[in-house]
């Protein structure tokens, strides 16, 4: 069980992050030129639009917000920057999350807030970005959770986390 759960995780810190905004995909591996890439496609896979984003994406989070636009937060390369852009791809805002984010979980609050956790680089810690990237909030998990964490809101507001891998 624990080398599924450890197959897992690697498979999930290489893998493309998709956003359900209009079928955008962002990035690709950490070894691959297409980490400066995105693709936006149709419900039925045809390719609608293409472009180069301004920094590199591998193991980061995305985040659609509620006026369309996408949040992205750290991977590999900037283990520290957020951006937030549209669906076209251009850059709207620009931000430092307060901790590096590498393979953390990401979820939209009811607020239109976005709740970043865990990840390779800080495994105990959460903070909370406005749709701009500015700070909200910060501060420390109960349990140290790692790469591969879940975070998903839930309908009162509450935000449920679970799983995680923090290696030795």
């Amino acid at each position: 069980m624990i080398r599924k759960s450890l197959v897992a995780a690697f498979i999930l810190t290489l893998a493309v992050a998709i956003v359900h905004a209009d079928n955008l995909i962002i990035g690709s591996g950490n070894l691959d030129s297409g980490r400066f890439t995105f693709e936006r496609r149709s419900d039925t896979g045809a390719l609608v639009l293409t472009g180069s984003l301004d920094v590199s994406r591998a193991s980061h989070s995305a985040v659609k917000l509620t006026n369309g636009s996408i949040m992205l937060i750290g991977g590999f390369q900037d283990t520290t920057n957020i951006e937030v852009i549209d669906q076209s791809g251009n850059v709207l805002f620009t931000n430092l999350a307060n901790d590096q984010r590498v393979s953390a979980a990401a979820t939209l609050l009811n607020n239109g807030n976005v709740f970043i956790c865990s990840g390779t680089n800080t495994p105990s810690t959460w903070e909370i970005h406005s749709p701009t990237g500015a700070l909200v909030g910060a501060g420390s998990l109960f349990d140290s959770r790692g790469s591969g964490t879940a975070a998903v809101t839930l309908a009162n507001g509450n935000v449920w986390i679970s799983g995680g891998y923090v290696g030795d």
